[in-house]
């Protein structure tokens, strides 16, 4: 393919799912080159020389890069990761499914962050 022929292809993947506790057609989309790097870099904590994976709002960050209307535009902006930690996980959980198909995201993904985070370096403070 050509540089131009690349550049032509679509920004991102939208996949509709039925949500079951909602009864409601929902979308989410594949995340950007760009996207999927900030949403890899949220998943740690740097504190000093310490790197840890952050689990903490984990499904949240990626539902809300995720969630979209059947056009592709986000529902949520990266500001509502809190709302949507806030909401019943029974909701969140089927979207977050939906995002981690879309993204090709699996346990080897989760497994690889973990793996990450313990074989990171220490971070320099100077």
């Amino acid at each position: 393919m050509t540089a131009d022929e690349l550049k032509a292809l679509p920004r991102f993947r939208l996949e509709s799912f039925a949500h079951p506790i909602l009864l409601h057609t929902m979308y989410v989309r594949s995340l950007t080159s760009d996207e999927r790097d900030d949403w890899e870099v949220s998943q740690y904590l740097i504190n000093g020389e310490n790197v840890e994976l952050n689990r903490r709002q984990l499904r949240s960050r990626l539902v809300v890069r995720s969630l979209c209307d059947q056009t592709g535009a986000r529902v949520f902006a990266d500001t509502d990761v809190a709302t949507v930690g806030g909401m019943d996980s029974g909701i969140v959980d089927p979207m977050y499914d939906a995002a981690k198909r879309v993204n090709g995201l699996d346990k080897k993904d989760e497994e690889d962050l973990a793996k990450n985070s313990a074989a990171a370096p220490a971070v320099s403070s100077s």
